[in-house]
């Protein structure tokens, strides 16, 4: 499979990441996944999980799992390692979609709590983010936690070639092998490519030298879907692009109606076609759907350059710079 970046390091926490995720997500797994078809929320190493009061969440884990290194899964190892990568002094990214500090404690061994700073009603959805490794690793060879991948999931670690790829093999003791939700792994031996140039990866597919290569151009998929033995497929990206805007500095931004004025002048719909091939949609807000908070109510501003010449004429009569 070859990918468009490589990551920084294979530490647990980075499961998160889209550049980590083909290969981590792999290895590592989580309390809480997302079900690739709807983005709901589905459990992982855990069970179940219920609010217990407006500061505590319950988590019910998963019995029967095993690390790559033999050890168990237990309430002891998923608090451990909730509190490693959430942790104030580590400051690990995915610190950025916690919200409120928090800290899990053991209930009993296969039942965790945890505990948030302040009433946090999404704390599934921000947990869901960071992978649970092997304690052993963290207590007798903490150095190798970024370099050599110890999880629970269905392949295991063999090597990292730095620059050029990583490389897992088929867990024949993982826990979801032959359950409804999880599937099994088809592969006995997995290599993940580092390609950062899409023609590469696309070339790679022409000539039989890989079986997937994420996110290749428009043009590239037209060439690849003439071939019989190969084709694209896409799905909606939870992403969305923004024009980021200093409302609080730049003066003239700060006045709602020239940022008004900015979205009433974009011909997205021609930007979907030329930009995207017709691969994506116009935004109505930040989140997209199957996000927290999407809001299906929401319509698009249209393309309006007369009534955005009409709002900066305005401010600017008003003393807007």
């Amino acid at each position: 499979m070859a990918v468009t970046e490589e990551p920084a390091g294979l530490d647990g926490w980075r499961t998160y990441k889209a550049e980590s995720g083909p290969g981590m997500l792999n290895m590592v797994e989580t309390l809480i996944s997302r079900d690739p078809d709807t983005n709901a929320l589905v459990g992982e190493l855990a069970t179940g999980w219920e609010p217990v009061d407006e500061l505590t969440w319950r988590f019910t884990l998963r019995e029967g799992v095993t690390f790559h290194d033999g050890t168990p899964f237990n309430a002891e190892v998923a608090a451990f390692m909730i509190n490693l990568n959430y942790s104030e002094e580590n400051n690990y990214e995915p610190r950025l979609f916690m919200g409120p500090q928090i800290s899990a404690t053991e209930v009993d061994d296969f039942t965790i709590d945890i505990i948030t700073a302040e009433p946090d009603p999404i704390l599934p959805a921000r947990v869901y983010m960071a992978g649970i490794t092997s304690l052993k690793q963290i207590q007798e060879d903490p150095d190798s936690y970024s370099t050599h991948p110890i999880g629970s999931g269905p392949y295991k670690f063999v090597e990292w070639r730095r620059g050029d790829r990583l490389v897992m093999e088929a867990n024949p003791d993982w826990w979801g092998a032959g359950a409804a939700s999880r599937g099994e792994a088809n592969y006995d031996v997995v290599e993940i490519l580092f390609r950062p140039e899409s023609a590469v990866r696309a070339a790679a597919v022409e000539a039989g030298e890989v079986d997937i290569a994420m996110w290749l151009t428009p043009e590239q998929c037209e060439s690849i879907n003439k071939r019989a033995e190969t084709r694209c497929e896409g799905r909606a990206s939870p992403e969305t692009i923004v024009i980021g805007m200093d409302q609080v500095d730049n003066p003239l931004l700060g006045d709602n109606r020239i940022r008004k004025a900015m979205i009433l002048a974009l011909d997205r719909e021609t930007m979907v076609d030329q930009f995207f091939d017709n691969q994506a949609t116009i935004a109505t807000q930040m989140a997209g759907p199957g996000a927290f908070g999407w809001n299906p109510n929401l319509v698009a501003h249209p393309y309006d350059p007369d009534q955005a010449r009409a709002l900066v004429a305005e401010a600017k009569a008003d003393g807007v710079p």
